[in-house]
């Protein structure tokens, strides 16, 4: 039994079933005729080829057999150079001939050519339009690659906040770009400059590399929301623990940014400002989102807890109590009746 069979055992074959065979394997190799044959093979063997006969060890045993050797002048051209074999010529100095031009090698250059951001204020987790203008100011095609946009406090690459796909541009074309990016949650407040950097990850290798950016002429404001209460209404004169009486006030968003949906809570406090000592009443009013500069006005009812002790309070409104919204100032959320209520 065979674990291979080759037909034919000529130039082909042969090696097939020898490198089987010292693999391991049973080979039967056949051929119709015998060797040494008369039928002529006429096979030139490369230089790779020639390596390979010689780590096989024929080689010599080829070389014995008077095979002739190629006098030619042998050029392996793979592109950027060339291999010339040595032929020996009568003349060995008129060989090459140069071309009455010159060719250019030369690479793509990619830069931002425009810039534009709005000029309103935008919240960290806000979006924000972008423009921009990519061009290929090179004399060369160059392929797909990606722009990617920066939030700078000096006008360097700080903060990602979006990117953008650009095709393939031929030499002199340009993409423009209209998209939304994304000021990350985390931002801190300030003045920031949009930075576009065309092939940000260097996918294209260009004449140079150092142009890839524009910073804006402008800065665009990240900001927070800040919600105060600006009127409270006073209180009863008087109310027994565990009563419940009406209390109307205004919520006002002073930020350059929308505020975020918030609760209103209310206090009994001895010195109109929210302390330790002060006693929660229950029933909260909610707020709806406000946008910049907006104010909403409302009534709730609340309660007095039975715990209370008896005293002369005024009534604390507190904007956004439990915290929902991140406010450029967290300590100006509350404000107290000029009113009392007495608790007997």
């Amino acid at each position: 039994m065979y674990d291979a069979i080759i037909v034919g055992a000529r130039c082909a074959g042969s090696p097939t079933a020898m490198l089987l065979a010292r693999n391991g394997y049973r080979v039967l190799l056949l051929d119709k005729a015998t060797f040494p044959s008369d039928t002529i093979s006429t096979h030139i063997i490369w230089p790779h080829g020639a390596e390979i006969m010689d780590r096989w060890g024929l080689l010599d045993r080829l070389a014995a057999t008077g095979c002739p050797p190629v006098a030619l002048n042998l050029i392996f051209d793979v592109g950027p150079f060339a291999l010339h074999g040595a032929v020996t010529e009568t003349n060995e100095t008129n060989n090459c001939r140069a071309s009455a031009t010159a060719v250019q090698i030369t690479r793509p250059d990619l830069a931002v050519t425009a810039l534009g951001i709005p000029t309103a204020p935008v919240a960290p987790g806000g979006t924000f339009k972008v423009t921009d203008t990519v061009k290929n100011q090179g004399t060369v095609a160059a392929g797909a690659f990606t722009t990617r946009y920066y939030l700078s406090l000096n006008s360097t690459k700080d903060i990602v906040v979006g990117s953008r796909s650009v095709s393939s541009l031929s030499a002199g074309q340009t993409s423009n770009g209209n998209l939304n990016v994304t000021v990350p949650s985390g931002t801190s407040p300030g003045a920031y400059y949009v930075v576009s950097c065309a092939d940000d990850s260097n996918t294209v290798v260009e004449t140079d590399e150092a142009n890839n950016c524009r910073v804006s002429a402008s800065t665009i404001q990240v900001a927070l929301p800040d919600l105060v209460i600006t009127a409270v209404g006073n209180p009863p004169a008087s109310a027994a623990k565990g009563a419940k009486f009406r209390i109307t006030d205004t919520t006002k968003n002073q930020g350059t940014v929308t505020a975020t949906a918030s609760a209103t809570r209310y206090y009994l406090s001895t010195d109109q400002q929210k302390g330790g000592g002060d006693v929660l009443l229950s029933g909260t009013r909610s707020v709806s989102s406000l946008n910049a500069g907006q104010s909403a006005s409302g009534n709730v009812n609340v309660t007095i807890p039975a715990t209370t002790p008896a005293g002369t309070y005024y009534v604390v409104a507190c904007a956004d109590d439990a915290g929902a919204v991140t406010e450029g100032d967290e300590t100006n959320n509350c404000k107290g009746s000029a009113g009392t209520v007495v608790v007997p």
